[in-house]
């Protein structure tokens, strides 16, 4: 679940990979959690310490994209 002023902003899933964690976020309204829109530096931040606590490198996917 992501999280923007104590609401629901949006889902999360990962996928784990030998080398890597594949992660598919869907933002749920227009805050969205592309480049350049409001959660986007959050999401980011939150990308990098989950990557940090799993050892292994985070990578966005596209939403839709079979994981």
């Amino acid at each position: 679940m992501v999280l923007l002023d104590g609401r629901m902003a949006g889902s999360w899933r990962h996928t784990l990979r030998p080398d890597r964690c594949e992660l598919d976020i869907r933002s749920a309204g227009p805050a969205g959690s592309r480049p350049g829109t409001p959660l986007y530096p959050a999401v980011q931040a939150a990308d990098d310490r989950y990557a940090a606590f799993l050892g292994i490198t985070a990578v966005r996917v596209p939403s839709g994209v079979k994981l």
